[in-house]
């Protein structure tokens, strides 16, 4: 059993039961070595701590949950923010450069052209599946499963929000890409690299379909370089960068409708497939992280628990991102 399947059954339990369940090794070892000696003496006692603990650790379960999925908060800047706004100041086109100032003489002002563009915040949420006969029956395993579903449903659609914005290539023209045709391969991740070089930009990561990744990975050149050196690809499924890029893996369904959609398919004309860029391409603004709602009492609040998140995303500088597309 997890430390929060152990603290349900304590919470649940009466007060016999709870001292019987103290003086266990397996309890000892999974909830009560894991926490201050003040709060332990606390949980103890009386068990005035049960309620904070609980929902400390109903908390971290959501969040771990969400782990597994995680890739685009590995991708982009995640700025922090206190309002449902946020104003971006960028550079339009090529990386500007500094110019030649004669001593003594003013600087002068950059020619480049600068505009702005707003990110909004948005709301999303979930409410785990947990019914009241899971908590009668203290089927706690399964209600861990619906927490770390729901943490896995948040960070999901965190990703496809972010991913769709990123390859949206209808309202950022100036995104460009390159046709993989019926496949993907290392030659293509050169092209799109080039594309971005020639921007004066230095892409930085590259995220994939498991459409691509699988191609990617098939390649015979690749394989066979790899095994030279290491059987990492073959053994682990892990390839570690390619051509400097560090690679992600991102499984999500694309736009409904539009032109340009995300999809780890080949049926479509425009299906793309991978995501080469500078990590400072897109951001996300995030008003608040991971949060539980509704949750006072530690066990009958659990019914009705909802998981949210607050955040926005937006393409900052197109000239940073090449699309590989079918």
């Amino acid at each position: 059993m997890s430390k929060l399947t152990k603290m349900l059954e304590y919470a649940y339990a009466g007060n016999s039961e709870r001292s019987r369940m103290a003086n266990t090794e397996s309890f000892k070892t999974i909830v009560l070595d894991t926490i201050p000696r003040d709060r332990r003496e606390l949980l103890m006692s009386d068990g005035m701590e049960t309620d904070t603990l609980l929902q400390e650790e109903v908390y971290n379960t959501i969040v771990e949950g969400s782990k597994p999925v995680q890739c685009v908060r590995n991708v982009f800047p995640i700025i922090k923010t206190d309002t449902y706004q946020i104003r971006i100041t960028k550079e339009s086109g090529n990386l500007g450069k500094a110019v030649d100032v004669a001593e003594g003489a003013a600087i002068p002002i950059d020619t480049e052209t600068f505009s702005t563009v707003d990110l909004s915040i948005k709301k999303i949420g979930c409410r785990p599946i947990i019914t009241n006969e899971l908590i009668e029956d203290g089927l706690w395993d399964m209600v861990e499963f619906e927490l770390m579903r729901a943490g896995q449903k948040l960070e999901h659609k965190l990703n496809y929000d972010v991913i769709n914005e990123a390859t949206d290539k209808t309202t950022y023209a100036a995104i460009t890409n390159v046709d993989a045709g019926a496949n993907t391969t290392p030659g293509n991740v050169l092209e799109a690299i080039k594309d971005i070089l020639d921007y004066d930009y230095i892409p930085t990561d590259m995220i994939m379909t498991p459409f691509a990744e699988n191609k990617i990975i098939s390649s015979n050149n690749l394989l066979q370089a790899h095994m030279a050196g290491s059987d990492a690809a073959l053994r682990n499924y892990d390839i570690g960068r390619v051509f400097g890029l560090k690679l992600h893996r991102l499984s999500v369904d694309g736009w409904t409708t539009g032109t340009y959609k995300w999809n780890s398919g080949n049926d479509t004309a425009h299906d793309v497939h991978a995501l080469v860029c500078d990590s400072s391409y897109c951001m996300i603004g995030m008003r608040r992280d991971i949060t539980v709602e509704q949750y006072d009492d530690p066990i009958h609040d659990l019914v009705g628990l909802s998981a949210t998140m607050r955040y926005g995303v937006k393409t900052v500088q197109p000239e940073k991102a090449c699309l590989i597309e079918h």
